[in-house]
């Protein structure tokens, strides 16, 4: 049974968590996006390195016929 103040408090809530997304998603995304290209070149990934241009050259074989 949600009352009248309940519904208020949810709405508040979600005005919260709006203006939050609004302020802070780009630098999460930012962030995101950084720690997963860090975490590729420590990691040295070789599944997604290898399609990285100049730097996926390091995983190319030399084959001597």
């Amino acid at each position: 049974m949600t009352t009248m103040a309940g519904a208020q408090d949810i709405t508040l809530i979600k005005k919260l968590f709006t203006r939050l997304t609004k302020n802070w998603g780009p630098s999460v995304a930012v962030y995101a996006a950084t720690l997963t290209v860090v975490g590729i070149y420590i990691t040295d990934w070789k599944v997604v390195a290898t399609k990285i241009p100049f730097y996926g050259k390091k995983f190319e074989e030399e084959s001597n016929i």
